[in-house]
């Protein structure tokens, strides 16, 4: 199976118990400590140090080589966000190789901090505006990488054009940043044409 697991909050025992006996209608009932302290008792036998709060999303492919995400997610996301979760395990499984044509999403947006005209900013960011609103820090090949997928040129195409443009050697760059294109095709940030 491939397994999307996202964790977006993680409380300790104690603030976990009080969660779900206030939500329960618990708190001030005449049973409450002794609630609270039979369940943190159970906590601290187990070991438990803290419990996470999120989704796991398990989607049953029949593939030798199951797939595998955890994140660390405690950021705004699109609600509801069943779609992207949904679209995850097709860019996961999505084949990307120096003839594909790739598309970026039309929610991404780049942002560049650096001196006006720089060859190289000092800092670029992809940041998708929809789904999960993932970001992620981008070197210059990567940003015009992303930049540059519309469909039109295979991404074999696009690599070659810029390791020209930026003088970097052809076999490199293609080695280099084909795994990165297929990182920005299961993360959604750009899609196969």
């Amino acid at each position: 199976m491939d397994a999307l697991v996202v964790q977006r909050e993680v409380l300790d025992p104690a603030a976990y118990v009080e969660l779900w006996l206030k939500d329960a209608g618990q708190h001030g009932a005449p049973d409450y400590l002794q609630r609270y302290d039979t369940w943190l008792s159970w906590f601290e036998d187990q070991g438990t140090e803290a419990v996470g709060f999120g989704w796991i999303n398990l989607h049953r492919t029949g593939a030798a080589d199951p797939r595998r995400e955890l994140l660390e997610w405690p950021y705004d996301v699109e609600q509801p966000i069943a779609p992207a979760i949904h679209e995850w395990g097709d860019a996961i499984r999505a084949e990307v190789d120096l003839d594909a044509r790739l598309l970026v999403r039309p929610d991404v947006q780049q942002e560049t901090l650096g001196a006006p005209g720089a060859e190289d900013p000092q800092h670029v960011v992809l940041r998708q505006q929809r789904g999960l609103r993932r970001a992620r820090q981008a070197d210059t090949v990567e940003a015009a990488l992303v930049g540059a997928c519309d469909g039109d040129l295979a991404l074999g195409q696009i690599l070659d054009a810029i390791a020209q443009l930026l003088d970097r050697d052809r076999a490199t760059t293609r080695a280099t940043y084909l795994p990165i294109a297929r990182e920005l095709v299961a993360e959604r940030f750009l899609t196969l044409a």
